[in-house]
């Protein structure tokens, strides 16, 4: 008889910003694997319940024993639950064996007097999951994912009941995807249950004993085979380009362009011409490849950015001198410190542009532009206050604000690839509008597909 450790019932939450999920029932058997997948953003919103930042405003979490909960970080760890996302935190100055024990608790005592069972432990560990890492690395030496894998062996050694796993594939490459699922196959083979939530779910189906289908904050439809699930996001997903109507491309056989070159990270030289309207884009093999095109972009590479302009050759040597020539990057920051916490979502969208916008102080015109964009109303129904908005909403907020700033090109971060079908389909339509007004684009992504289906050009780099 299968046992249950953990059930949701009627559950209602909100973190700080917003409502999560409204009147949830889930049960939560022991070496079970649960798959969420989702077109709008309220699958991840699942998954963050486990990350001890929510608090219930309705319904109850009973333990296994029966016993009520609530949602803080204590009961989860009391439980043996376990969250796990993108952003790994390690102590950089600690090789990979201390960092896997010596946080644990009452473990300090144990590390110091078993430094050589410690160091035997972590490479039966590492044998165990195929990780090619020697126990005496030092953290700062790992790339993303490696942190990510780590991460997920540490835990798994703790025997828990059940790992959650929040949105890891745009962080993969191939390779990586494949080890993650080496590793994450391996913690299901030892009877752990695993809750995964991702905005490309088809990359886990092979895990998965329970797939769900998550739309606002409910769990709607449960398949109970696989084959049934895949033809059926298929089917709901779609492509991009076949939702999306894409531009003709703008500009290239206009005089006017720019011509970025910079030195990428071992010396090789790399430039490209784009012109207004155009978007490229740059595949990425994985999250430091891209993290080091951005890095580049921005001019904090080797001699900076040569950026050449109308006849004018100028060496920018740091973000805030690409600026004065109306290029920006949009994603590199965490969305939260891009926003303007006190101001209304109309007002963080017209700032930027005020100077453009307005007369004497007043920039009434400007919120009038933004309020005749059907979608706006979208954001405001979310709330007219910033910290009311969903994560989608705050995207589509900055979204907004470019959009009527109207760059002369955006360097774009991986502003597709973090998110669900539905959301990724609005954020390629909105960039191809402003590519069509002679925005030119940079995409630096992992979302493949959905990038490729809106560029005009794809330049590769090794």
């Amino acid at each position: 008889m299968k046992q249950d450790f953990l059930r949701f019932h009627e559950l209602s939450v909100r973190n700080k910003y917003q409502e999560q999920m409204t009147g949830l029932n889930m049960v939560f058997f022991e070496k079970e694997s649960y798959l969420l997948c989702s077109l709008d953003h309220t699958g991840r919103s699942l998954a963050e319940i486990f990350n001890g930042d929510s608090r219930i405003v309705g319904g109850r979490i009973f333990d296994a024993e029966g016993m009520p909960g609530d949602c803080t970080e204590i009961f989860f760890q009391r439980e043996k639950i376990y969250y796990v996302d993108s952003h790994v935190r390690f102590m950089n100055s600690l090789n990979l064996a201390e960092n896997i024990f010596l946080l644990r608790p009452n473990s300090l005592k144990k590390v110091k007097l078993n430094r050589k069972a410690v160091l035997l432990r972590t490479e039966e560990l590492f044998r165990r999951y195929g990780l090619p890492f020697q126990p005496e690395q030092k953290v700062e030496s790992l790339r993303a994912i490696d942190k990510v894998l780590l991460q997920l062996v540490r835990l798994a050694d703790l025997q828990p009941k059940m790992l959650v796993i929040n949105n890891l594939s745009f962080i993969c490459n191939k390779e990586d995807m494949e080890r993650l699922l080496k590793i994450l196959g391996k913690i299901r083979e030892a009877g752990i249950s695993m809750l995964i939530y991702d905005s490309n779910p088809n990359c886990f189906v092979s895990l998965a004993d329970h797939i769900l289908l998550v739309k606002k904050g409910q769990i709607v439809k449960k398949f109970y085979d696989r084959e049934a699930f895949e033809t059926y996001w298929e089917h709901s997903s779609g492509s991009i380009s076949e939702k999306v109507a894409k531009k003709e491309p703008a500009g290239a056989e206009g005089k006017e362009y720019f011509r970025f070159s910079w030195h990428f990270p071992g010396g090789e030289l790399c430039s490209f011409e784009i012109h207004p309207g155009e978007i490229l884009y740059f595949p990425s093999d994985g999250w430091e490849h891209q993290q080091a095109l951005c890095r580049g972009m921005m001019g904090l590479g080797e001699g900076g950015v040569v950026l050449e302009a109308k006849g004018r050759r100028i060496v920018c040597k740091k973000p805030e001198v690409l600026q004065k020539y109306n290029i920006f990057f949009w994603g590199e920051e965490r969305i939260e410190d891009e926003l303007f916490p006190n101001m209304s979502v109309t007002d963080n969208i017209l700032m930027p542009s005020m100077k453009r916008i307005s007369r004497m102080g007043f920039y009434r015109a400007g919120e009038r532009f933004i309020l005749q964009d059907m979608d706006f109303s979208e954001i405001l129904e979310e709330g007219r206050e910033t910290g009311s908005l969903t994560d989608e909403g705050v995207w589509k907020l900055l979204c907004y604000r470019w959009k009527l700033y109207h760059p002369r090109m955006l360097i774009a971060y991986n502003v597709l690839s973090r998110f669900d079908p539905e959301m990724k389909r609005w954020m390629a339509g909105q960039l191809l509008q402003m590519a069509g007004r002679g925005t030119a684009f940079v995409l630096l992504e992992t979302a493949d597909e959905a990038a490729r289906s809106i560029a005009d050009r794809v330049i590769h780099t090794k």
